[in-house]
């Protein structure tokens, strides 16, 4: 952090210990699949790495990642060394599961069209 500014530091110092909570709205919850929101916030406070471990396993990898997370004053760093897809992640995924047979993808065009 050598080459910031004392403004710069000051706002990063005041990021990493804001303590405000952003609840998220109860529709948006549901839809997210959070089965108890204090629960999930209990665990990622105190055992991070495990939490986001946990949610990484969510998803597909292309290749595994080796450390979750990394901090370093204003350098983060997650999931190092892992890869993933998106198309693998949003669409291909789901073709062999219930979702199979639904829309991946819908477009609008500016008239109108689908």
């Amino acid at each position: 952090m050598t080459d910031l500014t004392v403004h710069q530091r000051a706002s990063i110092a005041a990021l990493q210990t804001d303590a405000r909570t952003v609840t998220a709205p109860a529709w948006l919850a549901r839809k997210a699949h959070i089965p108890n929101d204090a629960v999930e916030r209990q665990f990622a406070a105190q055992e991070p790495e495990a939490f986001w471990r946990e949610k990484a396993a969510l998803v597909e990898w292309m290749e595994p990642f080796h450390t979750v997370s990394t901090f370093d004053g204003a350098n983060h760093a997650w999931f190092l060394g892992g890869k993933l897809n998106a198309t693998v992640n949003c669409i291909d995924r789901h073709v062999m599961g219930d979702k199979r047979l639904k829309a991946a993808l819908i477009w609008v065009g500016e008239d109108g069209e689908e």
